[in-house]
């Protein structure tokens, strides 16, 4: 009776181990769910190819959000602009909020669509996506990391040249980073 008994504990040892340090492993990496604030911007992809700079005007102002639901595997990210006018006292007034395209990613696999084409992976406690062409070439990554206390959200981006090839009138990837940008959001 002994014997049994202490053989059906170890099998049940063996099953709940690795399904405990499984969880354990799924829930020490970090939710990156949230609305994000941008507070700053070193962004040489935007100076290539943002919008150019307006001329600054006085009674506008512009906040610029990035809003996460991050369920894992499913990693969903919305740009979200907003734009106050500003009245002769400096308060605000007429509040616009634009959102931009939903991009959804999924960890460990490729992306669905052709707007959302590209893969995302874990890379320690960050997340790699690389946004891809319709064959399959990186054209450019983004990483998301958190702050030890998650208060703080990086994103850098790198963008890999493209080059013409007038042969054969094909792009191809040449590899190395055409410009690289980092911006820095904390918890709205």
């Amino acid at each position: 009776m002994r014997i049994g008994g202490v053989f059906i504990l170890l099998s049940l040892l063996v099953l709940v181990l690795p399904v405990s340090a499984q969880e354990k492993n799924r829930r020490s990496k970090p939710d990156f769910s949230g609305n994000w604030l941008l507070t700053k911007s070193e962004d040489v992809v935007d100076k290539l190819f943002g919008p150019k700079a307006e001329p600054k005007e006085q009674d506008v102002r512009k906040t610029f959000h990035l809003k996460i639901e991050h369920a894992d595997p499913e990693l969903k990210l919305i740009d979200v602009v907003t734009t106050e006018n500003l009245g002769a006292d400096g308060k605000a007034s007429n509040k616009t909020v634009a959102l931009g395209d939903t991009r959804v990613f999924y960890t460990g696999r490729h992306g669905d669509s052709k707007q959302n084409a590209g893969t995302a992976k874990w890379d320690g406690n960050a997340i790699v996506i690389g946004i891809v062409d319709e064959k399959n070439r990186t054209m450019s990554t983004i990483k998301l990391s958190l702050s030890r206390n998650q208060t703080e959200l990086t994103v850098t981006t790198m963008v890999f040249a493209m080059k013409y090839d007038s042969v054969s009138r094909q792009e191809y990837v040449v590899g190395m980073p055409m410009g690289t940008g980092k911006k820095i959001y904390v918890k709205d």
